[in-house]
C-alpha cells in the first residue's frame, strides 16, 4: 500500500503468475475480481487491472481520504 498523498491511498497487489488477456475473460462463476471492483466503486474508489499473459496481474485501488 502506498499512501501518495494525505488525500490519497493507492492500493497495488502484483503477481508474477501467468496473467490473462483480460478482453477475453469471462468470469462468469469466478467473483473475487467481480467482487473488488464493485466494493471499490461503491466507496468511490477507482479499480484498475493490468495483465499480460506471462507477466502476471497487477490489480490497482485508488481511494480518496
Amino acid at each position: 500500500m502506498t499512501l501518495e498523498s494525505a488525500e490519497n491511498v493507492l492500493l497495488k497487489i502484483q503477481d508474477n503468475g501467468n496473467g490473462f488477456e483480460l478482453e477475453n475473460t469471462d468470469f462468469e462463476g469466478h467473483y473475487g475480481l467481480e467482487n473488488m471492483e464493485q466494493r471499490t466503486k461503491d466507496i468511490n474508489g477507482k479499480f484498475n487491472i493490468k495483465t499480460e499473459i506471462g507477466k502476471g496481474v497487477l490489480i490497482e485501488v485508488f481511494l480518496s481520504c
